[in-house]
């Protein structure tokens, strides 16, 4: 079944308050379709639940993909790596629904993050992922994510077994 959004402009904008119920559910739902244990949903549920107070604080940012009716199909931010140095970031929660996928705007939030990582004063960024999430490790590698096998700060991610950095 095609997606009534499959031929639709879309823009990459700031998460509003008003997106967190959309972007909680795409979280759950990609979580969920790779296999994520359920205890990291639980871990995160009060941080997923309300990703706009998350995300606002100093040195963080998170923006969504919208359509033009404003549903959102998927997201991405940056925040200080916690447990780390100040000069570290995490990229979390990049995660689209599968009809949002293959359209290049992984490729364009994912260039918009790091910009905004950079001008926030950050020099690396770190994530973690599935092994089972192999469009989105194939995208950071692109970009220059290294695989690196120790792990960084402390994620609250139980479930991803990989793990990248990034030299901004």
């Amino acid at each position: 079944m095609v997606s009534e959004y499959a031929n639709k402009e879309f823009q990459i904008r700031l998460l509003e308050k008003d997106d967190n119920e959309q972007i909680a559910t795409i979280v759950g739902e990609v979580l969920r379709e790779y296999g994520v244990a359920e205890k990291d949903l639980a871990e995160l549920d009060s941080e997923h639940h309300d990703m706009f107070v998350s995300f606002s604080s100093n040195r963080s940012c998170y923006y969504v993909l919208v359509a033009g009716d404003g549903t959102v199909f998927g997201g991405g931010g940056i925040r200080p790596l916690n447990g780390s140095d100040e000069s570290t970031c995490e990229l979390s929660k990049f995660v689209f629904r599968p009809d949002a996928r293959g359209k290049g705007k992984g490729r364009e939030l994912l260039s918009l993050l790091l910009k905004s990582a950079r001008e926030m004063g950050y020099s690396h960024c770190y994530l973690e992922t599935n092994k089972r999430m192999e469009r989105a490790k194939a995208l950071y590698e692109k970009f220059g994510f290294k695989k690196t096998e120790y792990r960084m700060g402390n994620t609250g991610n139980c479930s991803c077994d990989q793990r990248m950095v990034f030299e901004l």
